[in-house]
């Protein structure tokens, strides 16, 4: 399959050249207007709702917050052993494990496009991973 975008092949596992992630991620998300009463968390799970439809890859979590960060995917459960096909990841109240996760799935699960989230006063907890992302230039950001 030809990518829109770049004109570049898909390789077998469906991951594509960035640009054509982009060019969805920005197709997708358009969803209409906001209005100054939403909420950022709400507007983000709607964002993320409409690009698990589109990109097959994306999967994630938040640091057992999911229900206030609204990060989990409603269409699809929790990734375990048992089931390695579905999207959400429960990292527990465990902000570091989280962020060295996320680091390790861009690494090295080539066709994976994780996310992750916590609120900012929890951010202290998980600085030497976000540290490590930042280092280590990847087409990714925690």
């Amino acid at each position: 399959m030809e990518c829109k975008v770049c004109s570049i092949q898909e390789d077998l596992q469906g991951k594509c050249h960035i640009i054509e992630i982009s060019y969805k991620w920005c197709i997708t998300c358009r969803m209409g207007k906001c209005s100054a009463g939403d909420a950022i968390q709400n507007l983000s799970q709607q964002c993320l709702k409409a690009l698990a439809k589109v990109l097959p890859g994306l999967l994630g979590g938040s640091a057992d917050l999911a229900s206030s960060n609204m990060t989990l995917l409603k269409s699809s459960g929790n990734f375990q052993k048992e089931t390695p096909k579905e999207r959400n990841i429960r990292f527990g109240v465990r902000e570091h494990g989280m962020g060295a996760i996320y680091n390790r799935i861009v690494l090295h699960t080539p066709g994976l496009i994780p996310y992750c989230a916590t609120f900012f006063v929890f951010t202290d907890y998980m600085r030497a991973a976000m540290r490590l992302a930042a280092y280590q230039d990847r087409e990714s950001s925690t």
